[in-house]
């Protein structure tokens, strides 16, 4: 939520979707009777590239595995690397109560370069959500938090968050987790915690899309007033082909281009420019900002 009478993007913090709900937006103005404006609201998928690079396991080399309400069972089963066999049970936790612990990893101390760090957990035959949390040494800094609500055997994956100072060979080797179960009956099962060092980049996505004016726009020209959001440090370490695409009716002769600072100095996006939009029409490949930028178009042929 906001306060701020300037076209912002605030992001949520991550939630998970429960399979089989349609989902909407709820926006309200709760101190007082003025007007709003929402631009755009999205649900954004990250998915998280785990092709390649070296794993490594959390296996309690500095303290062992600790169950201290009594709650698990076979917990030694959780840090042995194998995936064939897990700690369980039965029992909602919390990071402060009814937690599974252990620190430690199967990390060397010294190496090359760390550029990317993913978490892991493989769980067997769950339908009940577990959660993992990964933190450095002593609980210092939670770097990310392996949310599993499988139906199946399988892994599940979080980015880490880069430590203060950045990543060292003995920072990965001194990592720590706390597991638990969240809700539900039954059993979450915990079959290995697993660090993913400099996994490659193996995302195929298809044809995501920011989407401008998402109706019908005046027969006038000039900025519509659609404005989205564009950052190019969302997209690491892959290569994008960018397109302005627009849609018309079967005789329309309309011209349109992209432009960014909308509510500034527009600037154009060079490649954008659409001329006597029949239907579906693409331009020639854009030249994205390098920089974030605001980002809106502009009829300019009515």
């Amino acid at each position: 939520s906001t306060t701020t009478t300037a076209v912002t993007r605030y992001r949520s913090a991550a939630f998970t979707p429960t399979t089989g709900r349609n989902y909407r937006i709820v926006a309200r103005n709760s101190s007082n009777m003025s007007n709003y404006n929402i631009y755009n609201a999205k649900i954004i998928v990250q998915q998280i590239s785990v092709t390649g690079g070296t794993s490594y396991y959390f296996d309690g080399s500095d303290v062992a595995v600790s169950d201290p309400n009594s709650v698990w069972a076979n917990d030694s089963n959780a840090t042995n690397g194998n995936t064939a066999n897990g700690a369980n049970t039965s029992t909602n936790g919390s990071t402060s109560s009814n937690y599974l612990m252990a620190e430690g990893t199967t990390s060397p101390t010294s190496g090359g370069t760390i550029n990317r760090v993913v978490g892991a957990i493989y769980s067997t035959g769950n339908t009940n959500p577990g959660q993992v949390n990964i933190y450095t040494n002593g609980l210092g800094e939670l770097l990310g938090s392996v949310l599993n609500n499988r139906t199946t055997d399988g892994y599940s994956y979080v980015e880490l968050s880069t430590p203060s100072g950045g990543w060292t060979w003995q920072k990965l080797n001194d990592l720590e987790f706390k597991a638990f179960k969240v809700s539900g009956v039954g059993s979450f099962t915990l079959n290995t915690v697993e660090i993913i060092v400099n996994p490659t980049d193996g995302i195929t996505k298809l044809e995501p899309q920011y989407l401008l004016a998402n109706t019908a726009v005046g027969a006038g020209t000039g900025l519509q007033d659609y404005d989205t959001y564009f950052d190019p440090a969302e997209w690491d370490s892959v290569t994008n082909t960018y397109y302005h695409e627009a849609n018309n009716v079967a005789s329309g002769t309309s011209d349109a281009k992209l432009q960014t600072d909308p509510n500034g100095t527009p600037a154009d996006i060079t490649g954008s420019t659409i001329t006597d939009i029949i239907e579906r029409e693409r331009s020639s490949s854009l030249t994205m900002p390098g920089t974030a930028q605001t980002i809106d178009v502009n009829q300019t042929g009515t």
